[in-house]
């Protein structure tokens, strides 16, 4: 199996006519909602696919009812690089969350902070330990698009059900990011005071 993801890969990278569509958040609720993404990763130009190279981007706000992009490209983009695997971590201020058992680090307090597009990107999101001396804490994100897919939107409705905790299956997937403590700083969604609709539209 593992063979077989990383040909995928393999061939994604080398075959520049290979383009997929866009990746779109739609939210169903009657609240704001603040996302971020994570993704599995690989530089236009890296000669080795590093497949376990996960990066994360956030935060976006999305209002009631309304559509946005999260990613402009799923699979390769000659210029972007490839783009497949797709996690979310989504919350409101109300304390609602939209969250699953996989581990990736984010900026609870990127600044400045622009609703309309993401306001930090990190780079080996699942490796604590080559961030040090910074603010980056553990969230726990959300299935999205497995593999590459044609364009694809992630609805969030009031019933939705957060992941299920990983099966032993999971854990074997060469994809998987972090399923546990491995020593990263774990956190509740990012502080309501610092990433809120209110304080951003204040500015």
């Amino acid at each position: 199996m593992y063979k077989i993801l990383l040909s995928a890969l393999l061939a994604l990278a080398c075959n520049p006519f290979l383009a997929y569509g866009q990746l779109y958040c739609t939210n169903h609720t009657t609240q704001g909602v603040w996302l971020a993404i994570a993704y599995n990763f690989v530089e236009p130009t890296q000669p080795n696919c590093q497949i376990n190279s996960w990066v994360t981007e956030g935060w976006l706000y999305v209002a009631p009812n309304d559509t946005a992009i999260l990613s402009n490209f799923i699979g390769f983009d000659k210029h972007g690089g490839v783009k497949t695997n797709f996690f979310y971590y989504a919350y409101q201020v109300d304390g609602r969350d939209w969250s699953g058992p996989r581990k990736f680090l984010v900026d609870p307090n990127p600044h400045p902070v622009d609703p309309n597009r993401y306001d930090f990107r990190i780079n080996d999101a699942n490796l604590p330990e080559k961030h040090p001396n910074t603010d980056y804490v553990y969230v726990n994100f959300k299935t999205g698009v497995w593999g590459k897919d044609n364009s694809y939107t992630l609805v969030l409705s009031p019933d939705d059900q957060n992941d299920l905790p990983m099966t032993m299956k999971d854990k074997k997937n060469p994809f998987d990011a972090n399923f546990g403590d491995s020593g990263g700083k774990s956190t509740p969604p990012p502080s309501n005071t610092a990433i809120t609709p209110n304080s951003v539209l204040d500015h």
